[in-house]
């Protein structure tokens, strides 16, 4: 499991983020409402699919999500022993 880490710089707001790249600030009101809503949907998703809160992956909790099995894919004998 990773180690938690604490950002203690200081890093831009949205808005001096938008400044710097020329967005307006309208825009940039916009653009923040839309990733606000895409990650309650996406957490909403999460919860409702699998009962793991994406705010807990987000935040660096470690949830036991059980991996994909795939199966193996092996060659008949017979195939094999062509070769």
């Amino acid at each position: 499991m990773r180690n938690r880490v604490r950002i203690t710089t200081p890093f831009p707001s949205i808005e001096q983020t938008a400044r710097t790249l020329g967005v307006s600030q309208r825009r940039a009101r916009q653009l923040s409402k839309l990733a606000e809503e895409t990650l309650a949907a996406l957490e909403a998703r999460a919860a409702k699919s699998s009962g793991v809160s994406l705010h807990g992956l987000v935040k660096g909790v470690s949830s036991r999500m059980p991996a994909k099995k795939v199966p193996k894919v092996r060659a008949p004998r017979a195939a094999r022993a062509r070769r």
